[in-house]
Formats: C-alpha cells, structure tokens, sequence
C-alpha cells in the first residue's frame, strides 16, 4: 500500500501511469494517438469505442495492452461538461451530478433511436426556454409507454435538478475525480487505492505524516498499520524458524495485533498512561486500524492522536531488549517515560482571529457604485451597480469574448435594468444591449 512515506503499491501505480496514455488517447491530437486510432480502433468513433464494455485484446503490443488494463479508471470516471448536447448520448453518458438517472432501458433507447432520438441536443426545447432554465421536450410527443413514461420524466428531472443549460459551446470530457477535469496519474494512483481497500481508514497515512511525534515513531506506526512489522508471526511466513511467542506476556503468538493491542501487558500500559495524561479514550478495535481510527475520532485535539505513535516505539523498543539484549524491564517506570516524551511534544499552535473589516459607509446623497467582476477560462466579464438619484439604479454589465486570454480587449458594452430603490419592488424594464 502507497502512502506519506513516499512507498508505491507497483501494481496500482503502473496502472495510473499506463491511464496517461489512455487520456492522451482521447485528448490529444497527436502522431501517436492518430497511429494507435488507424491501428486498433478504426473505423469506429473514438468516443463509441470508449462506451464499449470489451476490447479486441489479439495482436497487440506490450505498451498499448497496459493501456487497455488502465482504460477502465479512464471510463468509469469520465462525465461530460454539456455544451450544446450534440455529443452527449441519450441513456450512455453521464454529465456532473447526474447519479443513476442517466441509465435508461435498452428498449426505450432503442425505440427512440428508431425515431432518430439519439443525442442530447435533440431534445431540448428551445422555443420555450427561458433566460433562467432550459426546457426539454416531454414524453407525450414520441408516444412511451406508462413505465418508459415514468423512467424518461426522472431523466428530465435529473437534467432539471443539475440546471443543464444548452449552449453554444462544444461538449467536453472531464475526468470526474479531478477539480480540474483532466486526469492526473497522482489522483488516479489515490483512485485505485481507494477502490482495492474502501473500508480502510481514509488516508491514515496522511494523518500520520501530519503529527508532531518524531519521524522514526511514524515510521513505525505506518509499519504497523500496514502490517508490515516483524512480528513473530510474520517471521515465520518468511521462513524463519526461531520461536514466536509474545516475549511480553508469554501466553500468545506474537501477531502484530496482540503486541500493540491485545496483549495484556500492552492494555495495562493504555491504562495507566491514559488515566496518567487524563485522556478518555480507549486504544480498543477488532484490529489496530480500526482501533486508530476509532482513537483518531474519539480525540479531538492534535497532540493526544500522537500517543498511539508513543506508545507503539516503547512497546517494540523494549521487545526488542527483551529478545536481542536479555533485559529485564521494569514495566511500572513505563507509563512515566511515555507521559514525558508526550509532553515534550509541542503544542498546538492558535489560530489567528480573523481580522474583521469594516466597510465605510456609503452617502447616498452623492453619486456611487458598485463594481464587481469574474474571470473563467479563456473570458471574462464585469458588472456595474450604478447610483445616479435616489429612486433609480442603473445595471451595466461588461463582457469580454470567448478567447480572449489577456482580459484587455472590451467586447460588449449592455445597459440591461432600470430597478426602482428599495429593492422590495419587483417591477423592472428591460433596455436593451447597446
């Protein structure tokens, strides 16, 4: 398993690396992608092709294989960001927020592509759109049946609830795990480790980074967690042939979850060392990462989620002595030891009070305005709250045009609303663009 420690899961990783090619596939325009497109999927369209469950895997190399086993964290991931819809298959493709709703029955997607209904674009209903939402062409004109009825005005809803609106612009893939739509062989990596193991504790090896005990204690306890200690118990699925008892109470096999949370010696330290440092938690689960998530919840401040790390480097330190240097440990004097390296951490740093400012107060007696503006990709725009009386505001709105990257070049100039003051009135005019 990967984690803070910079330790890789190869299988997991390769497959997060191989994904990149299987985006350039897809995003880029490229020698490459254009041979591999006349090689192994012509004459089908790149987007169909990427809907298809099963792949012709005959006579292919070694690099474009590892593509094909790394397309599926590529294509269980992708949503469209909607443009105009005439990319986006009815029934097939999901865009942002649209959960189950956009699976349809192969029968009612069958019978509207007999009725030429195949693609987003054309079901919306312009002619009775509105500036604040789009309309789509109901059930009633393509005669469905009740239940396809049914299932075809939860897809409606789905597009309703999510305010899909359609544009002008093209229809875009983005991969869905990241902010930024693109894939990233780091997040892809995260992916797949959290699909292989999602009931494990949520990144435990970036809280554990995180803390403020030293970094052979974290090491340790990220061996621990991950069960890679050499424990009794481990020892002997490598061959090792030396006993494996538990040196500490001699009754049990030395697992890695009796050392650090079974063993009777181990539950009497969690005892006096947590009544010691008037912590109440318990050091308790059915295996050592539920026991420190558990613990991670139950305590709220940072510097007590160190005491787990604490505890398990004074456990293994003395095994060790026990087993490599034949000590006798005086387990009394232990509690005492942890609870000074526990205070020796530092605190927790305070957070600074937010500074609070004031805005100074507005004469309406004289002329003013609000301005306020917002940058998105390759355009811009601006608005403009103008005060010239004291009945009257006037609405201006600036706009700069698509592929515009500097902000500098003004497109449009539009004088949109007259609104009367107060605000309580509703009644407006529409001027016009200028």
């Amino acid at each position: 398993m990967g984690g803070g420690w910079g330790l890789k899961a190869l299988p997991e990783f390769a497959l997060a690396l191989a994904a990149k090619q299987g985006w350039s596939l897809l995003k880029e325009n490229n020698l490459w992608a254009e041979v591999i497109y006349q090689k192994y999927i012509w004459p089908l369209d790149i987007i169909d092709w990427i809907r298809r469950p099963h792949w012709n895997r005959l006579g292919i190399s070694t690099i474009w294989k590892a593509t094909l086993n790394a397309m599926p964290l590529i294509r269980d991931n992708l949503l469209w960001r909607i443009g105009n819809g005439a990319s986006v298959r009815i029934g097939f493709d999901p865009w942002p927020g649209s959960g189950n709703a956009l699976i349809l029955p192969e029968g009612l997607v069958l019978h509207l592509n007999n009725k030429d209904i195949k693609y987003l674009s054309q079901i919306g209903d312009n002619q009775h759109s509105t500036i604040f939402s789009q309309a789509w062409i109901t059930d009633q004109q393509w005669q469905l049946t009740e239940e396809w009825s049914i299932i075809w005005k939860e897809y409606i809803q789905a597009l309703i609830e999510t305010h899909i609106r359609l544009r002008e612009e093209e229809d875009e893939l983005i991969w869905a795990v990241s902010k930024s739509g693109q894939y990233v062989p780091k997040l892809g990596y995260y992916k797949l480790i959290e699909d292989k193991n999602p009931d494990s504790h949520k990144s435990w090896w970036t809280a554990i980074s995180h803390l403020q005990a030293q970094p052979r204690t974290r090491l340790l306890m990220w061996n621990i967690l991950a069960d890679k200690i050499p424990s009794g118990s481990n020892l002997r699925k490598r061959a090792f042939a030396g006993p494996s008892w538990c040196v500490l109470c001699r009754q049990e096999e030395e697992t890695t979850p009796h050392l650090f949370l079974n063993c009777m010696i181990t539950r009497a330290l969690w005892t006096q060392t947590t009544q010691a440092l008037n912590i109440n938690a318990a050091w308790q689960g059915e295996d050592i990462p539920a026991a420190w998530e558990q613990w991670w919840t139950t305590v709220a401040s940072q510097k007590p989620r160190n005491l787990p790390l604490l505890m398990a480097w004074y456990i293994w330190n003395r095994r060790n002595a026990i087993i490599f240097e034949n000590c006798l440990v005086n387990w009394n004097l232990l509690p005492s030891l942890i609870c000074a390296a526990y205070f020796e951490l530092p605190n927790e740093s305070k957070q600074k009070k937010p500074k609070i400012i004031i805005p100074e107060p507005i004469n309406r007696d004289m002329s003013w305005a609000y301005f306020d503006g917002a940058a998105q990709r390759q355009g811009c725009g601006g608005g403009i709250l103008l005060h010239l009386s004291d009945s009257h505001f006037f609405h201006m709105r600036l706009g700069l045009g698509p592929g515009t990257n500097n902000h500098a070049e003004l497109m449009t100039l539009r004088l949109f609303y007259i609104l009367p003051y107060p605000k309580t009135v509703n009644n407006y005019k529409f001027l016009g663009t200028q």
